[in-house]
């Protein structure tokens, strides 16, 4: 038997890769695997805002940093890009 995490429901409990792998796999054999498991969409909508959040600060980061970086500024557009797809097919598909 699996042991539950106290914290599991809750919207900011984070993921790990792990699990975001084992949603993947049940997503794509069941495409309402997720909707069906309490709590999941909102933790996912969670962990997306959270994301967000780090790429926004990165962008900070980067226009305004103490020392120059190289590819920050791609892999935070990138990110950024990423989430706000992802955020907008969620939001746009109900």
């Amino acid at each position: 038997m699996t042991r539950r995490r106290k914290d599991e429901n809750n919207p900011m409990t984070m993921f790990t890769r792990p699990e975001l792998e084992a949603l993947r796999l049940s997503l794509a054999a069941d495409p309402d695997a997720l909707s069906r498991q309490p709590g999941v969409i909102e933790r996912l909508v969670g962990q997306a805002e959270y994301a967000l959040d780090c790429a926004a600060l990165l962008d900070e980061a980067v226009h305004f940093p103490a020392e120059p970086y190289s590819d920050a500024e791609a892999l935070v557009a990138k990110l950024t890009d990423g989430v706000n797809a992802i955020w907008n097919r969620h939001r746009y598909s109900g």
